[in-house]
């Protein structure tokens, strides 16, 4: 319908608004593996609705479910306007590079992020980058510990910590610190970890190695940094522990805000705990970072 896609103006008591859909033809949408469906979607959606095309890579590491949901929905529309080509950073390249797409979305990390700007400029094209993240929780002195811990836990290992917007790292004062990790974590220790479709589960298992890798790696040089790392929680089935990508949860009893496990952005089970001063420093703490925050 060519109505639908005409300008719409309104005049409003403050000024006016000015809506135009105008389709740029063909969109590289790429994803990753930690919310391929919601991510997709995002991008997927508002690129259909102003016209355009799309080419869509799914993450080698979480490929299955997202092809078969976008080959259904490819069904009931033309042929050729959802279109799916698996592979790993060749596949990527091509099409950040490819003089007939013109226009990029991409999520995943700050990195790739980086080589993806620069291949999209070789041809002028637009591009939205949904990257890394590192935010902050910030509790305050007159908290009801019991109160608020269990929200921060549902922010904290929702998928194993794998959100690019997860809560990273938590910021408490001075005075109620010690008190407040004590009970943070007895809260965690009731974890439970296993296979994902264990309903007893309160997590599974890290996605890939890579990112497994990483994960125990920090760990490790946070124990040796001098913090005080508390590992957490139970294996719900420990004979298979060894075949996945388990890590139990972890919190860190933290010294320097400027330490890795706080500036970094962990994507695993482990949560860095920082004592603060008062709330104009905390604020300073809480901006003191890269990344974006969509805290």
């Amino acid at each position: 319908d060519s109505a639908y896609f005409d300008t719409v103006h309104k005049d409003e008591e403050t000024g006016w608004t000015k809506i135009e859909k105008k389709s740029k033809g063909v969109v590289a949408a790429i994803v990753p593996w930690n919310m391929p469906v919601v991510l997709t979607m995002m991008k997927l959606g508002p690129a259909l609705v102003t016209g355009n095309t799309v080419v869509l890579k799914p993450s080698p590491t979480a490929p299955l479910a997202l092809t078969k949901l976008l080959k259904k929905i490819a069904n009931v529309l033309p042929k050729g306007v959802i279109n799916v080509v698996h592979g790993d950073v060749e596949v990527g390249e091509a099409m950040t590079k490819h003089p007939l797409v013109r226009k990029v979305a991409f999520t995943g990390g700050t990195e790739t992020g980086k080589i993806v700007m620069k291949n999209a400029a070789s041809t002028i094209k637009d591009i939205t980058l949904e990257l890394g993240g590192n935010d902050p929780a910030i509790v305050l002195d007159d908290v009801n510990p019991a109160e608020i811990i269990p929200k921060l836990l549902a922010g904290v290992y929702a998928r194993s910590g794998q959100i690019c917007f997860a809560v990273k790292r938590i910021y408490v004062p001075k005075t109620i610190y010690n008190e407040f990790f004590e009970s943070f974590c007895q809260y965690v220790d009731e974890y439970k970890v296993g296979h994902g479709l264990n309903e007893n589960a309160s997590f599974g298992p890290l996605n890939n190695k890579k990112q497994y890798d990483f994960v125990n790696g920090l760990i490790e040089r946070t124990k040796k940094s001098g913090a005080t790392v508390k590992e957490l929680g139970t294996k719900l089935d420990p004979e298979n522990w060894d075949n996945g990508y388990y890590i139990l949860p972890h919190v860190v009893k933290v010294d320097d805000p400027t330490s890795e496990s706080v500036s970094c952005e962990q994507f695993g089970p482990i949560i860095p705990i920082i004592p603060y001063e008062n709330e104009e420093e905390v604020i300073k703490l809480a901006n003191d970072s890269e990344q974006g925050l969509g805290s």
